[in-house]
């Protein structure tokens, strides 16, 4: 594991969204949409900014909005930069991606998600445990809570997720992005024939 956390960041890049700062949310979202990505970045002069599916959930009005307005800047991150800081600059954001900049352009990212993947072949995670690394007593939501109520909770607590429960068992999770998707439908006055239930919940098989 200490080998891991003082690996390269460049070795885990990914090609980044970046987009204008000038950006119509709603091409945000659309660019979230089509990559399944959480966060875009923008690069404003020397600073590097970051919009994320939470920070656009506290939108009262996509139709109209920029990405400036609802950006935050965050840590550069440099190809040398190591996994274990970049891990940390990630807890200490609450943010699941950040950019690799050099020569003061955003070049790559890393992601929650390629460092998971380089996770699962690190042999000292074989041995561990889920109940070590779980958060225990995780905020949840009743399957007939509004979906109002999920969105509050999400912005209060800064989380992604909610475990969805039907008489305390868990049937499902909502996602930021099930709720900003279903934001953005609404806005484009889309059809759509989907239940409350299919629409915002991811359902367990099995």
């Amino acid at each position: 594991m200490e080998r891991l956390k003082n690996l390269k960041v460049e070795d885990f890049e990914t090609d980044p969204i970046v987009v204008s700062p000038t950006a119509p949310i709603s091409e945000v979202i659309g660019a979230l949409k089509q990559s399944g990505a959480y966060e875009v970045f923008i690069q404003d002069g020397k600073k590097v900014g970051a919009l994320t599916m939470r920070e656009i959930l506290k939108a009262s009005d996509i139709s109209n909005m920029r990405t400036s307005t609802l950006m935050f800047y965050v840590s550069k991150l440099s190809p040398e930069t190591t996994v274990g800081k970049a891990a940390k600059l990630m807890n200490d954001y609450r943010v699941r991606a950040l950019p690799i900049v050099e020569n003061g352009k955003i070049r790559g990212a890393v992601t929650t998600r390629s460092l998971c993947r380089a996770l699962l072949s690190a042999k000292a995670l074989r041995d561990v445990r889920v109940s070590k690394v779980m958060a225990k007593n995780p905020i949840t939501i009743d399957k007939r809570d509004p979906v109002s109520k999920a969105r509050r909770l999400m912005i209060k607590e800064g989380i992604d997720h909610l475990p969805v429960l039907d008489s305390r068992e868990l049937c499902g999770i909502l996602l930021s992005s099930h709720i900003v998707f279903s934001i953005e439908r609404g806005w484009r006055r889309e059809p759509s024939s989907a239940s409350p239930q299919a629409t915002y919940t991811s359902r367990f098989q099995g």
